[in-house]
């Protein structure tokens, strides 16, 4: 079909759509737990998009998407994670306006940490490239719904680090975009606050957490402690 129609121009469509056959293929028989013979599926499925890759014009609307497509497979359900990050990578070097292009990033750095779990890299090698993948999601894709989580994991990271401050800087954004989750991150980021000798913004951001916290919520007791400690020292 490619070598008798290679002018047609909706090939890439086509190429593309058995792909997408495959791997709804694939899909049926992994739900049905014939884990093996969906891999075989898998694998067909991406030899199909690798020929839009590899054999046709590029496409603004194709090309992208038969890489973000075996991104996925090679990751997500083949747990090959280094082809995996080298085709989401290739899509954010290349087509940085592809809409899933914010996706890509975040994923780049999602699956060196699972590169890293899976012992395939060493940690000094994994976290330098998973703190510039996560940075990249924030300075290139700040609106993106991939974003407010790259910005928790950088705030982990810079924790643990004992950076306080950009630490608290990266936990400050996360809250920006979803405030209602200030549970989750109330404790570390108010730890910050305070190695930074911020105590009125530490009790601030614990003061807000009890106002409206659920009575129940876990945390509570331990930062209604946060609190009092601070009111002792000032």
């Amino acid at each position: 079909m490619i070598a008798d129609f290679n002018d047609y121009p909706g090939l890439p469509e086509a190429i593309f759509s058995v792909g997408e056959e495959y791997y709804s293929k694939a899909r049926s028989l992994e739900n049905e737990g014939l884990d093996e013979q969906a891999k075989g599926y898998y694998r067909e499925a991406l030899a199909v998009w690798e020929r839009i890759i590899q054999e046709l014009s590029a496409s603004a609307a194709y090309t992208p998407r038969a890489y973000y497509c075996s991104a996925v497979v090679h990751s997500q359900e083949l747990n090959e994670y280094n082809k995996g990050i080298e085709y989401y990578q290739h899509i954010v070097d290349n087509w940085p306006d592809y809409q899933y292009a914010w996706h890509a990033q975040y994923f780049v750095g999602m699956y060196y940490e699972r590169l890293l779990k899976s012992g395939g890299i060493t940690e000094s090698e994994a976290n330098p490239k998973i703190e510039q993948a996560y940075k990249a999601v924030i300075e290139k894709y700040p609106d993106s719904k991939s974003a407010p989580h790259a910005a928790i994991k950088l705030a982990r990271l810079n924790f643990n680090r004992a950076q306080w401050a950009d630490a608290a800087m990266y936990f400050e954004l996360f809250l920006q975009r979803l405030p209602q989750k200030l549970g989750s991150v109330v404790l570390p980021l108010g730890r910050a606050y305070e190695e930074m000798g911020e105590l009125d913004s530490a009790a601030e951001v614990y003061s807000e957490f009890i106002k409206t916290a659920d009575p129940n919520e876990p945390h509570i007791e331990a930062v209604k402690a946060r609190l009092e400690e601070l009111g002792g020292q000032n």
